[in-house]
């Protein structure tokens, strides 16, 4: 029968090996490939030998491993989790906004319809601020306090494919916009709208599983170009000024996540900047809805 040792912290042990599950792909919450050290072994590491006993070898204090971990450590920048939280309120702030003046019937107009996807981008796109500054904030409280990397690596993948799904319904909400301002007749809609939850329930599932960012990206870029077509098309709106100027900024924020544009990657990261764009963008789909 296999005993777990007693955890001394004098005699804690840090490890400078990246987790297995550290890749190019986790640019979304601030790693970078670049500064990943090779990965010792390709297969996951098991908390227990052969003979069944806890491996000493594996322990580690989780804040520690966290902090100083060179790749791991960007998870916990001051900038990600505030803006954040920033992009949390803002969006939600914006939409209890839209809802105290009352919510339409939904296809009643297009353009009420319209305000319906605007609401549930703000909506989700606070939700998934939220989701982030936890992981980037609470990441170490949220991991239970573990003393193994394995387990660590385990909860850390589970979160950040958490992060990844709830970041996909914002898009799906990008794409419908795009469909209302163009599509005229309802039920024509309908089934486009259809069509874009059954493809973006799959993006959602592949990104959740795989945990590659370049497929949230490779999602992204088609319904952002496909939003700001739909506003050029329907310039002569008022609201769909807004929308194409919110969408340009989508634009900017896609091209921040994709080349790593930041004023500072060690203090202000690219994953910062993108939620300050996000932010710049709902407020524009706002002000667009409310004119």
């Amino acid at each position: 029968m296999s005993t777990r040792p007693e955890y001394n912290k004098e005699t804690e042990i840090v490890s400078d090996v990246q987790p297995a599950w550290v890749s190019e792909s986790h640019i979304g919450i601030g790693l970078e490939p670049e500064v990943l050290s090779p990965v010792a072994s390709s297969s996951p590491r098991n908390d227990t030998g052969d003979d069944g006993v806890v491996k000493e070898s594996d322990k580690v204090a989780i804040h520690t491993y966290i902090t100083t971990d060179s790749a791991l450590s960007l998870c916990t920048q001051t900038a990600g989790w505030v803006t954040d939280y920033l992009l949390c309120g803002v969006g939600l702030g914006l939409a209890i906004s839209l809802i105290s003046e009352g919510i339409p019937e939904p296809v009643a107009h297009e353009t009420d319809t319209l305000q319906i996807w605007v609401l549930l981008f703000l909506l989700t796109s606070s939700l998934s601020g939220l989701m982030g500054g936890l992981i980037h904030h609470h990441c170490h409280r949220l991991l239970l306090l573990s003393e193994y990397k394995t387990t660590i690596d385990a909860r850390l993948k589970k979160l950040w494919s958490a992060v990844l799904i709830v970041g996909s319904l914002p898009n799906f909400c990008l794409f419908s916009m795009g469909t209302w301002l163009v599509v005229k007749k309802t039920s024509t809609a309908l089934v486009v709208t259809y069509f874009g939850a059954g493809f973006y329930g799959v993006v959602a599932l592949a990104v959740g599983y795989t945990r590659r960012i370049k497929i949230h990206i490779f999602a992204s870029l088609p319904t952002i170009l496909y939003l700001t077509g739909s506003s050029i098309y329907r310039l002569d709106e008022d609201s769909a000024k807004w929308v194409l100027a919110a969408s340009i900024g989508l634009v900017g924020a896609g091209c921040v996540v994709a080349f790593k544009i930041s004023p500072s990657p060690d203090k202000f990261n690219h994953n910062a900047l993108l939620h300050c764009c996000l932010i710049v963008c709902c407020t524009l789909m706002y002000v667009g809805i409310r004119i």
